[in-house]
């Protein structure tokens, strides 16, 4: 998980946030914001604009389109065949989907914390006798 202690301190931007609820590396976020600025783009176009190999730039988009935060579709070539473009989600849209990680994160670690006591008991009567255990055998 990331570090969610960054989004707490002043100054905090969406990188932080972007990167800490869909788990985005420097590079993907790199991308990411030069389709923010520059949208369509094709896989050809944004190799170009970041200097990364295509194929790089391509497992990047996949993460960031299953992430939801960018979408690809397909337009013809005159001549046949096509290619596709991708484009940074609509602002409301971004909003949206911002959102969902977010509740989907919070009620993650609500879960997580009605486990966290009897988990903590649990672990507390493994380790007891294993400590037990250790003085025993350190006494004798």
């Amino acid at each position: 998980m990331a570090d969610l202690s960054r989004l707490k301190r002043k100054g905090a931007c969406c990188h932080d946030l972007l990167s800490n609820l869909f788990e985005l590396s420097d590079s993907d976020l790199e991308l990411f914001f030069i389709l923010l600025g520059r949208s369509p783009m094709t896989v050809d176009d944004i190799s170009e604009a970041c200097g990364r190999h295509r194929s790089t730039v391509f497992r990047i988009l996949q993460k960031l389109e299953s992430s939801g935060l960018i979408y690809r579709h397909t337009a013809n070539i005159r001549e046949g065949g096509y290619y596709h473009e991708y484009s940074i989600q609509e602002e409301a849209e971004l909003e949206k989907i911002v959102q969902e990680r977010a509740e989907e994160l919070i009620d993650s670690l609500r879960k997580r914390i009605q486990e966290f006591a009897p988990d903590i008991k649990k672990s507390n009567a493994v380790a007891r006798p294993r400590s037990s255990a250790k003085l025993l055998k350190a006494l004798q």
